[in-house]
């Protein structure tokens, strides 16, 4: 959720301390498993909320659906925020693909 999340109304003091929160949460090392628990987690969300079968695939949430592609951006973005910052700017998932590539982070 600290992916996306800007502040869009208030307090501008309290929106800066939100925003350097977020981006030193960001650019911490990621947990020991994380990435193991993410798989679990997305594992669990395709068997659950797409209910497959051999004549209905769900281009969302489904194999190798939308939800696939923004969990391997998000994942990428957590691994290398720290090293490149502007992984860690709120962008739509198209722009952060852009971003991941223009970094060789991507094939």
């Amino acid at each position: 959720a600290l992916l996306r999340a800007r502040p869009v109304a208030g307090d501008p003091r309290l929106a800066q301390e939100f925003e350097l929160a977020r981006r030193a949460i960001l650019s911490a090392p990621l947990p020991a498993g994380v990435e193991q628990e993410i798989h679990r987690i997305r594992a669990r969300m395709e068997g659950e909320l797409a209910r497959e079968t051999v004549r209905r695939h769900d281009f969302k949430t489904g194999h190798g659906g939308l939800l696939d592609v923004e969990c391997i951006v998000q994942l990428l973005q957590l691994r290398h925020a720290a090293a490149i910052p502007e992984l860690a700017d709120p962008q739509p998932t198209g722009r952060l693909i852009d971003r991941l590539r223009e970094h060789e982070l991507l094939q």
